[in-house]
């Protein structure tokens, strides 16, 4: 999946907020949705050290999931399950 960064923008609290280009259709498996999301928010968090959660908005909205396995209507935080070891 490839995906346009639309929008960026950090509140106070350390939450971003990234509009990308909306996913293809249909997305299945709680690996892609997994994938997908912890792909951008472990990114972010981990170079951009002001960040702390990411909110992931697709077309300029929220969505309440992709694949039915991940809450996406909330800021996700940094989750390392997903990263390989160094």
């Amino acid at each position: 999946y490839q995906a346009d960064v639309d929008a960026v923008f950090v509140d106070q609290k350390g939450n971003a907020f990234v509009d990308l280009t909306a996913p293809p259709e249909p997305l299945t498996g709680s690996s892609t949705e997994l994938m997908l999301a912890y792909g951008v928010v472990d990114s972010i968090i981990l170079n951009c050290p002001e960040v702390t959660a990411v909110q992931i908005l697709f077309g300029g909205h929220e969505v309440p999931t992709l694949t039915g396995h991940l809450d996406l209507s909330k800021p996700l935080v940094l989750n390392k399950r997903f990263i390989a070891p160094s």
